[in-house]
């Protein structure tokens, strides 16, 4: 989960449009008649606006901008960077190895509906940005309703690739975390407790497979890091109904990026959502790596959700 600090979790700042001008094109007379010369020159205008429209449908913020998590130095977060102390002294730490249902020692199994996952299309077209850490989706993707009734508020998602989560000991290819804050009384409670559940999470992996057309246009090309581009809107719901509404694991966890807070809801959907391979590619071609390794459950009680 790329959340830096508890006041950063869904803003990464004002971003400055750094995009060059598209020269000017000259209006080429190539034409005979005044009607084909006044033609002519319409279409010149039209596509000198739309080269200008193109180069600033991505704004960046610069580089010197970015502090990305040393994921190369994971095992050291805790011990050589103030601040991420928890990170290595933490004992609710996230992610985890999950066990399915039927195996020796796997998770204590409870039945009721499906999650509370509220989620719809944004009320404004969400941006999608390069934070250095993940790619970030962000809008007001709707609420969520935990099964202790609290309501939390979906103001963004990213990815991680490969999986953060594993299960049974093996990654998926990607996973993506929609990041949940409380909203209403939730928020009060969440300060009162100085930080302690101030989000849930719900985790989707993924497997190699069909093309996810929701995310075709994010996925369509590189965005490169402190950039910013502005999507068609999707309903979040509707592209992973099948994820949202079928089991999951849960537990309490923490942040998978430093500072590592603690205190956090997880549910990790059991149904796996696909790209393609080419998606896969694009992902993968903005980190190598950027999943933090799975962490002890040092005897927390790790749950498993069967929807009836």
């Amino acid at each position: 989960m790329a959340v830096s600090t508890l006041a950063r979790a869904f803003a990464l700042g004002s971003l400055v449009a750094t995009a060059t001008p598209v020269a000017e094109e000259p209006l080429l007379a190539t034409c005979g008649s005044d009607e084909e010369c006044s033609e002519t020159s319409l279409l010149q205008t039209t596509r000198r606006v739309l080269q200008k429209e193109g180069s600033f449908a991505e704004t960046c913020a610069g580089a010197d901008t970015l502090s990305p998590y040393p994921y190369s130095q994971v095992t050291l977060w805790g011990t050589n960077y103030p601040g991420w102390e928890i990170c290595g002294a933490g004992t609710m730490q996230t992610p985890i190895n999950l066990k399915k249902p039927c195996r020796f020692g796997g998770p204590t199994v409870e039945k009721g509906p499906p999650l509370g996952a509220n989620y719809s299309m944004a009320l404004t077209g969400p941006t999608l940005t390069n934070n250095g850490n993940a790619l970030d989706f962000e809008a007001d993707w709707g609420r969520l309703t935990t099964p202790d009734g609290a309501d939390w508020e979906a103001g963004s998602f990213h990815f991680h690739t490969p999986s953060e989560h594993t299960v049974d000991g093996k990654a998926a290819v990607a996973e993506m975390h929609i990041v949940n804050s409380p909203a209403g009384a939730s928020l009060l409670a969440a300060h009162a407790s100085g930080g302690e559940g101030a989000y849930s999470v719900v985790g989707i992996l993924f497997d190699v497979g069909a093309e996810n057309t929701c995310l075709k246009q994010a996925f369509s090309e590189l965005t490169k890091a402190s950039c910013t581009r502005n999507l068609t809107n999707f309903d979040l719901d509707d592209c992973f109904y099948q994820q949202l509404t079928g089991d999951y694991w849960f537990y309490s966890g923490s942040l998978t990026t430093p500072p590592c807070t603690e205190g956090v809801n997880w549910f990790v959907m059991k149904n796996r959502a696909t790209v393609s391979k080419k998606q896969l590619k694009v992902l993968q071609s903005t980190y190598l790596n950027n999943a933090r390794p799975v962490q002890p459950v040092n005897g927390r009680e790790v749950g498993f959700h069967k929807v009836v």
